[in-house]
């Protein structure tokens, strides 16, 4: 998807019938920003035919950023700008097995002054009911325009990844981090075929 200055989208084709020379493999696409707070240096990822690249931004581009959002600790200021944002991760546990399901790029969250999320009886709250507000759609971290992201994981239990049925196992990607492997789940697959069971 690609957003203009005022936010509207476009579709490949639509860019494709105003510029005929536009190509999405050899365009350069560009993420949100973020901070490295080893260098304290902000940046962008880029991919430039079809190779990632990380340019730092300017003394001018850094400015433009919100102050607020510059302002801190490094600490403060990188999860101001982490490839999420705004983010928050709903645990749960079905059939055995346990997902967090991280919703990705918020605008903002009800939190209060503690962190916590107020409740549908108004009252602080770590844990969520269903149909709780706990967020609203934005573009927070390396975003380029607002959507929602929604990424599903199951983590090892005990240092073991559990054991997945066999209808499901086309649909759990194992993946590595420096934490340790883990499986990424199809998103579609997870709302139409596990969570409404």
């Amino acid at each position: 998807m690609y957003v203009d200055k005022s936010g509207r989208e476009y579709s490949v084709k639509e860019l494709q019938k105003l510029d005929s020379n536009f190509n999405p493999e050899t365009t350069p696409r560009k993420t949100g920003v973020q901070y490295n707070k080893d260098t304290n240096t902000f940046f962008r990822t880029e991919f430039q035919n079809n190779k990632k690249v990380f340019p730092t931004l300017t003394p001018a581009e850094v400015e433009m950023l919100p102050a607020e959002l510059r302002k801190g600790t490094k600490e403060e200021i990188y999860n101001n700008f982490n490839g999420n944002g705004n983010s928050v991760t709903i645990k749960s546990e079905i059939n055995g097995i346990k997902y967090n399901v991280i919703y990705k790029h918020l605008d903002e969250y009800p939190l209060d002054a503690n962190g916590n999320f107020i409740g549908i009886d108004g009252n602080p709250t770590k844990t969520l009911s269903a149909g709780q507000d706990f967020g609203k759609l934005g573009t927070t971290g390396s975003s380029t325009g607002p959507h929602l992201h929604l990424e599903v994981q199951v983590h090892p239990v005990n240092g073991v990844l559990p054991e997945l049925p066999e209808k499901d196992k086309f649909h759990f990607k194992k993946m590595e981090s420096p934490q340790g492997s883990y499986y990424l789940v199809n998103a579609d697959y997870f709302l139409n075929n596990i969570s409404n069971k």
